[in-house]
């Protein structure tokens, strides 16, 4: 309910302050409607526990079910953010995002060999289509990061899931997810 208001007194601002400029000097503004304002997600998955590799296969750190229909119109879409640490030694790392499942696409993805060093993976799929989307990610080790953008082509009509994965050449235990949230815009 605040939240509503707060949009509405925002909107009311721009228009009044808008009102203003246009008489001035013909600045045009259409609001959104209000079903339409975002920036405030609704979280659909989070998860706080400490999970780590145990094997050195590809591994699901974390899921995140988004069920059928939930993006049900062009533009709405989910953000991700994860995290955690890796071990303290050199082993090389590799941790993913896929969107679709653990052969799904990859939105984001880092491999390191860093000992002891935080991890941070944050991106967003958008629906283009009822079967396609298109994803931004970004991953962050330590002093340096990387972003992507890749297209997917998931069936969204059906449930599909987000998943955190990690794979270690040498032992388990040298990725671990500490936190884990997805939102959902429409």
């Amino acid at each position: 309910m605040e939240v509503v208001m707060c949009r509405a007194a925002i909107l009311a601002f721009a228009a009044v302050l808008v009102a203003a400029l246009s008489s001035a000097g013909g600045l045009e503004y259409t609001p959104a409607p209000l079903d339409r304002v975002t920036g405030v997600g609704v979280i659909i998955c989070r998860s706080y526990a400490a999970t780590a590799t145990s094997g050195t296969s590809e591994e699901i750190l974390a899921t995140c079910t988004i069920p059928a229909g939930k993006l049900a119109t062009n533009g709405s879409l989910v953000r991700f953010v994860a995290g955690g640490l890796t071990a303290s030694n050199g082993n090389t790392k590799l941790a993913k995002v896929r969107f679709g499942g653990i052969d799904g696409v990859q939105v984001a993805a880092m491999s390191t060999s860093g000992s002891g060093i935080g991890w941070r993976a944050a991106g967003e799929m958008v629906r283009l289509t009822a079967s396609t989307q298109i994803g931004v990610g970004t991953f962050a080790v330590s002093t340096s990061s990387s972003s992507s953008v890749t297209g997917g082509s998931v069936n969204l009509t059906a449930d599909t899931t987000l998943v955190v994965t990690a794979t270690t050449a040498s032992a388990a235990g040298d990725v671990t997810l500490r936190y884990f949230y997805v939102e959902y815009f429409d």
